[in-house]
């Protein structure tokens, strides 16, 4: 393990949100679950020193192939495999092989599906004139409109809105509020453990960021567009149905942006007892994790088994 962001993807895994879609039956926990392994997978090949061996990538392919059957439009992540560094493969020509055959086999396996499915495609009962190919056909002719409504569903508040909702804000059919202030104690408990979980001997340079970064922007407009093309009527003007949900797959992203070996180190350089210190951040961590599970737990029980 390269032992980097480990306590991110342990507060991001359990977090009231994706706790609850791990109690229902839906398709958004194994996605969420696939999305962070996916993720983790990649932040090892490229963080660690030694090369990558045949057993490591097999189980990149047959992970990123789950990630790309469960939901369609989580599939660009697999880009992130441009964060590796070519010499983790050996050679250019074998990394270039490499990606090239994940990028194959799972435009194959999507379209074999898309194949599949083609006659078993349901639209939103709720919502009149849902056409999945005239709505493509609608972007198609009109893309500078389209990114100006794919702008404006990312534009202030909104990215609060889905950060709120994304952790938690309200369970089932939105109807189950958690306290505002348990949702603001884990944002702030998330962007805590980016910046001060990190190993001085890891360096996560520009290269992983920047790839990061690029994946999470080509993510938000799939998912915007998904969301445009599967439930919304032919040539809406504003793009209907994002939710914060959606944005969990994509949530070790951003966080990645934090990731530092200064900060930790020039903290704790002012602190005695570093060791005693940081076992109690862990303990604490622990222990807020614990209380928020039971709560999430104490009012699904309420909204469910009243």
């Amino acid at each position: 393990m390269s032992g980097a962001l480990k306590w991110v993807f342990v507060v991001l895994a359990v977090m009231p949100m994706a706790a609850f879609q791990m109690a229902s039956v839906s398709a958004d926990a194994l996605t969420n679950a696939i999305a962070l392994l996916f993720t983790a997978m990649i932040l090892r090949l490229a963080l660690t020193e030694s090369s990558v061996d045949a057993r490591a990538l097999a189980a990149l392919l047959a992970t990123s192939l789950l990630l790309s059957l469960s939901k369609q439009a989580y599939s660009a992540l697999l880009l992130l495999f441009l964060a590796v560094p070519a010499s983790r493969l050996g050679s250019p020509r074998r990394y270039l092989a490499v990606f090239a055959s994940l990028v194959a086999l799972n435009a194959a396996a999507l379209g074999g599906w898309a194949f599949v499915t083609k006659d078993v495609y349901a639209p939103p009962s709720w919502i009149n004139n849902v056409d999945p190919a005239a709505q493509l056909r609608w972007i198609a002719a009109n893309p500078t409109q389209f990114t100006g409504m794919l702008l404006e569903s990312y534009s202030w508040p909104e990215p609060r809105v889905y950060s709120d909702f994304m952790v938690g804000r309200a369970l089932g059919w939105m109807d189950t509020a958690i306290p505002y202030a348990v949702i603001r104690s884990y944002q702030f408990v998330l962007i805590a453990a980016a910046l001060f979980d990190s190993r001085s001997e890891i360096r996560m340079g520009a290269r992983i960021k920047i790839v990061a970064l690029a994946v999470a922007l080509v993510e938000l407009a799939l998912i915007g567009t998904m969301a445009y093309v599967g439930a919304s009527a032919v040539g809406a003007k504003r793009i209907a149905g994002i939710q914060g949900r959606y944005f969990i797959p994509l949530s070790a992203l951003p966080l990645l942006m934090l990731y530092n070996r200064t900060l930790r180190a020039s903290v704790l350089a002012w602190i005695p007892r570093e060791q005693m210190i940081t076992r109690s951040c862990t303990t604490g961590l622990f222990a807020f994790l614990l209380f928020c599970s039971a709560l999430i737990c104490f009012f699904v029980a309420g909204r469910y088994y009243p």
